[in-house]
C-alpha cells in the first residue's frame, strides 16, 4: 500500500488494469477510459470528479471576490 501510494507508475499501471478489464467486461470504453490515469489527447474532460471540481470552481470564486 505505501508503494502504490507513493509511487506514480505503479498507480498508473493499477489504473490501466482496472480500466482494461472493466471495458472487457462491460464494453463501456467511455467509463474505461475516465478509469485511466491519463486521458488520450483532445478528450477535454476533467479527470476530478465533479464534486471536487465545482468545489474548486466555487472557492476559486470566493478568493476573487474576497481580493476584490
Amino acid at each position: 500500500m505505501r508503494v502504490l501510494a507513493t509511487v506514480d507508475r505503479v498507480e498508473i499501471a493499477l489504473l490501466r488494469l482496472s480500466s482494461y478489464i472493466y471495458e472487457t467486461r462491460t464494453r463501456d470504453r467511455t467509463g474505461a477510459r475516465a478509469m485511466q490515469a491519463v486521458l488520450p489527447p483532445g478528450e477535454g474532460t476533467d479527470m476530478a470528479p465533479s464534486w471536487l471540481i465545482k468545489e474548486s470552481t466555487e472557492h476559486s470564486r470566493m478568493e476573487h471576490r474576497r481580493n476584490e
